[in-house]
């Protein structure tokens, strides 16, 4: 395809080419205006946006008449009536058409996307290519270089980092196919301009260690390490470490491949809740928000479409958003994320939601990193030029999502949350309130059916008035209309007249009206049961449980739990992934159930509940290793109290023990931070160790870490040594597995005395197993020879085959 008879260009000095002439485009002020016009098409930039960019701060009182002087001067030099390209009027500013005519932005987004399709099909060298004929579209290193305008600049910022982003993956291509010389000299101008780019600076390592160049690819660190201290205070990141030592110990992975492997296809993320099937009314509201994440409804400043939906607790945000977001997936072909925050109870952190995200974007949990920082970086990075709607629901603030919203160019965010959340510059905010008469009869009707609501049509209306409208409490009460379908309208009506509702008068009492009439209708084992539940902390559980907390069998227990089911008390969340379906409380049910524990039931019977429930995770977590690992292997005998649970469910639970791990993972990490709550020490990290079986089978490397954090400072208040001893080994475990010997020598190095003066042969020889492979590792096989034949012999005589098989796999290697 030939050049286009006009182009203009913004990738360096603003410059408009018209057949291969220059084209005198005017002043500052009418490039600044152009250059708006251009980084917007083909939306609309209203007037007034145009007048903050050439005049951000005092605006003359002329300003608006200079701006269409600029455009009228524009349209002339450009001779739109004969060109390609148009400057449209269109309320409330102007538009550029660019119709037949170029923009080299444009063609860079596009090559770097056949670039990038041409590495997922493992066509290396053609990948190489297409990025250079990218990055060869720039003109010098600055875009729009010259102007002088805040919203310019902050624009020309970001098109200057997605330069080098795509360098980047240039010259991981160019790594990849060999040409590691070359990079060399690509790099050392860029890294002088991006000093703190640690990527860069671990390609360029890279480079030179492949080059042969071993002394100046470990003077890079140095330098790096030099300026990391002196810009930020911080030593470099993990991964840069890693590098190091890679280099220094010959370490696999720097060699090239010989045969380029295919990228990974990017994962495309379907993670939306199920259809809301009697999703009611708010049809001005799907409107606006449906309205503020409509393709194109980007404002001109390029920012990313963001809708937040507010309003109290039961009045259906997420409802709304499930809604809304189902109707606006075909407009978002490169997935859907979705998170739920707890915004209201104990808050998702940024670094835990961004795992879960990069997981589901294809990034294996080995390449995750470390850092809030660098996972915000390639989460950014992953979704660059694609169309992904995130949905982020339940915030707590601004803070706590801030590093999980995408880079500008496509995606779109839906914000739910309690508060109204006016921080977020952009953002289009939607306010919930309570249904209306019409709404909340209408959803009466889906759920208990619309012949019996108009057969008694006053007593409907009269329910849904003592339910305040609220679409939780007329939900719930619907509900077991519709479980019970030989009660009229008017005997639930009755019913519930006979508890106080004063509250659904009140701001923030609402909800717990609304619940408490659901709660009052169960029977008695129900509501103990809704009781307990709210006592555990996980953010979903296991029916299993439920057994535990009552002390019941497991039928009692699930019939109870299908009552609360019935009753919209507690949600079901059914996955293809999960060994057995999962059960959630909504936030408020959590809160109102707390409560009525509090009142009616005595200290004693809580905390027992809770024991018996941490006891028997840890009954199938300690069978889930056994089963593993065909016995009690590998382990520390410790006399934790647990929980029996029935051998039949055991068996079905645990018929592929890692995956009915995986399906309790967030509840494992929330029941180690319980038991360290309450006291339970000897729980608490006697269940952290045990999870290790998940945490290195799925590389979960941050629940190891920070499970391990929490078990040893319980273990050290109760002052409990041998829960200290066995952490501090886990720990050092946890180093040696991520190849990070220099910090995994010294918790094993404390972990080894205590176990022998607690007279734990089983952790001595567990401790001298890891040491002794480091030592292999670092080279020194005499030491590693003495430690392994020390371990062999314990684990001999206290019958840990396993233990005995992998000490003597490690003599084999010497």
């Amino acid at each position: 395809m030939g050049a286009p008879e006009m182009e203009f260009r913004v990738l360096g000095p603003l410059t408009v080419v018209r057949d291969e002439q220059l084209i005198d485009i005017g002043g500052p002020r009418q490039r600044i205006v152009l250059a708006v016009l251009l980084l917007s098409a083909p939306q609309v930039v209203p007037v007034d946006a145009l007048v903050d960019a050439v005049w951000p701060d005092n605006p003359p009182a002329t300003a608006r008449e200079q701006v269409q002087i600029c455009i009228s001067n524009l349209r002339q030099r450009l001779d739109v009536r004969k060109g390609p390209a148009r400057i449209v009027t269109r309320a409330p500013g102007y538009a550029l058409a660019l119709g037949a005519a170029g923009l080299d932005l444009a063609r860079f987004d596009n090559t770097v996307q056949a670039g990038r399709t041409e590495a997922a099909a493992g066509h290396m060298d053609d990948a190489a290519t297409a990025m250079d004929e990218a990055l060869g579209l720039w003109r010098g290193v600055v875009a729009l270089a010259g102007l002088v305008s805040p919203f310019v600049r902050d624009v020309a910022t970001r098109l200057e980092e997605q330069r080098v982003a795509v360098l980047e993956d240039y010259v991981d291509l160019m790594l990849r196919c060999g040409r590691h010389t070359d990079v060399v000299g690509l790099l050392g101008a860029e890294i002088d301009r991006n000093p703190l780019r640690e990527r860069l600076r671990a390609q360029l390592m890279l480079a030179l260690i492949r080059s042969g160049r071993k002394a100046e690819a470990l003077r890079e660190f140095q330098r790096a390490r030099r300026v990391s201290i002196e810009e930020l205070g911080l030593e470099p990141a993990d991964e840069l470490q890693r590098l190091e030592q890679a280099i220094l110990q010959g370490g696999p992975g720097l060699e090239v491949e010989s045969e380029p492997r295919p990228a990974a296809q990017p994962s495309t993320p379907h993670q939306l809740p199920a259809p809301i099937a009697d999703f009611t009314g708010r049809i001005g509201s799907v409107a606006a928000v449906l309205a503020a994440l409509a393709v194109g409804s980007a404002s001109s400043s390029g920012s990313v479409p963001i809708a937040v939906v507010c309003g109290p607790g039961g009045v259906g945000k997420t409802a709304l958003a499930v809604h809304v977001a189902r109707r606006l997936s075909a407009d978002h072909p490169d997935g859907q994320l979705f998170v739920t925050m707890h915004g209201s109870t104990q808050p998702v952190r940024a670094i835990t939601a961004l795992e879960r995200f990069l997981r589901a974007l294809g990034v294996p949990g080995t390449l995750i990193p470390d850092g809030l920082d660098e996972r915000a970086e390639l989460y950014r990075d992953r979704l660059a030029g694609r169309r992904v709607l995130i949905v982020l629901d339940d915030i707590a603030s601004v803070t706590q999502v801030q590093p999980l919203l995408p880079p500008a160019g496509g995606c779109s965010v839906l914000i739910t949350s309690r508060r109204r959340i006016t921080a977020l510059p952009g953002a289009q905010r939607i306010e919930l309130s309570t249904f209306s008469l019409a709404s909340a009869l209408a959803l009466l009707g889906r759920v208990v059916g619309e012949e019996r609501v108009k057969a008694e049509s006053a007593a409907a209306a009269e329910l849904v008035r003592l339910c305040g409208h609220l679409p939780l409490a007329v939900r719930i009460a619907g509900a077991r209309l519709a479980a019970r379908p030989h009660w009229s309208v008017a005997e639930m009506v009755d019913r519930i007249g006979e508890g106080p509702l004063d509250e659904l008068d009140h701001e923030g009492m609402g909800v717990r009206a609304g619940l408490r009439l659901a709660y009052e209708l169960l029977e008695s084992p129900a509501r103990t049961l809704l009781r307990r539940i709210a006592l555990i902390d996980p953010p979903d559980f296991g029916a299993w449980a439920c057994a535990a907390l009552l002390d019941v069998a497991p039928r009692t227990a699930q019939e109870l739990l299908g009552e609360l089911v019935e009753m919209h008390l507690v949600e079901v969340d059914i996955a293809a992934d999960v060994v057995s379906t999962r059960y959630r409380l909504h936030d408020l049910v959590r809160f109102f159930a707390r409560e009525c524990a509090a009142v009616e039931d005595r200290s004693q019977d809580r905390a027992g509940a809770v024991d018996r429930y941490l006891g028997a995770f840890l009954t199938l977590v300690e069978a889930a290793h056994g089963r593993e690992y065909g016995g009690d292997f590998l382990v520390v005998p410790v006399d934790a109290a647990r929980h029996p649970v029935d051998d039949r469910l055991q068996r079905r639970l645990l018929a592929e023990p890692l995956r009915w791990l995986a399906s309790e993972r967030h509840a494992l990490g929330a029941a180690v931070e319980q038991a360290a709550a309450a006291g339970r020490h000897r729980l608490c990290w006697s269940l952290a160790v045990r999870a290790v079986t998940l945490f290195e089978a799925y590389a979960h490397f941050d629940d190891w870490r920070e499970s391990h954090n929490v078990a040893i400072a319980a273990a050290r208040r109760g002052g409990d040594r041998l829960g200290e001893a066995v952490t501090l080994y886990s720990i050092g475990s946890l180093h040696v597995f991520e190849q990070q010997f220099a910090k995994a020598e010294q918790p094993l190095a404390a972990a080894l005395p205590m176990f022998s003066e607690l007279d734990c042969p089983q952790g001595v020889g567990m401790v001298l197993h890891n040491q002794a492979y480091m030592d292999r590792v670092l080279g020194d096989v005499d030491r590693a020879r003495d430690r392994l034949d020390e371990a062999l012999a314990i684990f001999r005589d206290t019958g840990d085959a396993i233990g005995e098989a992998h000490v003597l796999s490690g003599l084999a290697q010497l």
